[in-house]
């Protein structure tokens, strides 16, 4: 059963992103097993869940925006 994102969960993973290394590629997989890894939460959150929450969104684009530079 998928998890249900709390207000913290999301500060932590948009914190995840914010501190996301610019030499390590950033997929939505790749934060998905962060995620899992780092927050213990397993199983961790799908892309589609993520995607509806727009600090995460924001935060993942901005994260690839600024490895496109």
């Amino acid at each position: 059963m998928a998890q249900h994102l709390t207000d913290q969960n999301i500060q932590d993973i948009v914190e995840i992103l914010d501190y996301w290394s610019p030499n390590e590629k950033l997929t939505w997989e790749r934060l998905c097993k962060a995620i899992e890894v780092q927050l213990e939460l397993v199983p961790a959150p799908t892309r589609q869940t993520l995607q509806k929450f727009a600090r995460i969104k924001n935060a993942y684009d901005l994260g690839k925006n600024l490895q496109q530079l």
